[in-house]
């Protein structure tokens, strides 16, 4: 599936920058990965 690894080095690239920054990291990661379900969804037409 196209996108799949798109997704992957996004979520990477995410999770380095809130390493730096842990107060709210998890409420932050929470927020962006349920955007990224969104977007994914969106893009498979469901």
């Amino acid at each position: 599936m196209p996108g799949i690894s798109t997704v992957s080095s996004i979520m990477f690239g995410t999770n380095r920058i809130l390493d730096l920054q842990s107060n709210n990291a998890h409420v932050i990661k929470v927020q962006i990965f349920s955007l990224l379900l969104k977007a994914v969804n969106t893009f498979k037409g469901y």
